[in-house]
This record gives C-alpha cells, sequence and structure tokens, in this order.
C-alpha cells in the first residue's frame, strides 16, 4: 500500500455528490487512476456494483484482502 487516501483530490462533500449521483464509475474511475494496486482497485470496483444482489459477498472481500496482504 501507498499510504495515501483514497480519492485523494477529493474533499468529503464532492465523494458524497458523486455517490449520491450515482455517477460510482467516476470514483472508480479516479481510484484506477490513482496509485492504488490493481488488486485492490478491483476489489473495490467490486464492492460498488450498483446492484445489491451482484455485489461481492464481505467473506469473499475478507479472503481477497486477506491474500492480497500475505503477498505484501
Amino acid at each position: 500500500m501507498n499510504g495515501k487516501r483514497p480519492y485523494d483530490n477529493m474533499d468529503n462533500d464532492e465523494i458524497i455528490e458523486v455517490k449520491l449521483s450515482k455517477k460510482i464509475d467516476n470514483l472508480i474511475e479516479e481510484l484506477k487512476g490513482g496509485d492504488a494496486p490493481d488488486e485492490l482497485s478491483n476489489v473495490v470496483q467490486k464492492c460498488c456494483v450498483y446492484n445489491p444482489f451482484n455485489r461481492i459477498a464481505l467473506e469473499e472481500v475478507e479472503l481477497l484482502l486477506s491474500k492480497y496482504n500475505k503477498e505484501q
């Protein structure tokens, strides 16, 4: 990890505005454009799927993050 805050160039109000306007793709693109590793960006993207029935299960998130941490 790089120690940077996700969406570092956006303030909290901007992030909330984007989320409320359902422009989650903009947030995901912002994350991809940053220094976040692809593995973490992919997990975030899976967590942000609009339809809750299509989102990744928390158990899978935990597994993927645990696997990522072991590889670091």
